[in-house]
């Protein structure tokens, strides 16, 4: 239930819908680490802006606790990937592969054009005694697409930050003990 004096604008509503589609949802959206509320929220707003005729842009919609989250997600996702890649010595043929394919590495804005060539040229490579395997490199696209998803969650906690409309809360005294100084 939500705390009135914190419901920063949030009312309750329910929705019918049958069980099993209703459990389905939640076992899908606990995969993703998300609560319900949060992924019908950004339902809504993406259903608004269609119907407005606006393009929906879900982060946009963000609050800074949930951008702040997702950004910790995805750094520990992707250490946590970029870890298992290394461990499998094909980290460095990837991401020299990629590169010499014309990865962006600054924005991994071209990073739809060079899938299909990184797909198609991988098993062609020769690292050692290694057997490159379709399994590698589609780890290696799913890690960049974290880090991309990382630099547009961390633009947006900048813009969040330098504007300063992040709620302000005061550390009590276990915070103080955490932080640095």
């Amino acid at each position: 239930m939500i705390n009135a004096k914190e419901d920063h604008g949030l009312k309750p509503v329910g929705v019918l819908m049958k069980a099993e589609r209703w459990a389905l949802f939640m076992t899908l959206l606990e995969k993703e680490k998300k609560k319900a509320s949060v992924r019908l929220r950004e339902l809504v707003e993406e259903d608004i802006a269609r119907l407005q005729g606006i393009p929906a842009d879900p982060k946009a919609t963000m609050g800074y606790e949930e951008v702040k989250s997702n950004h910790i997600r995805i750094v520990k996702e992707s250490d946590q990937l970029r870890k298992q890649i290394q461990k499998q010595s094909v980290y460095d043929p990837l991401k020299n592969l990629a590169a010499r394919l014309g990865l962006d590495f600054d924005t991994f804005g071209n990073l739809d054009e060079i899938v299909p060539k990184l797909l198609k040229e991988w098993p062609k490579q020769e690292i050692g005694s290694l057997v490159p395997l379709s399994e590698h490199v589609h780890q290696f696209i799913t890690l960049v697409e974290l880090v991309r998803e990382k630099k547009e969650i961390e633009a947006k906690l900048t813009e969040i930050r330098i504007s300063g409309s992040k709620p302000s809360v005061k550390p009590d005294v276990s915070d103080k003990q955490i932080l640095p100084g």
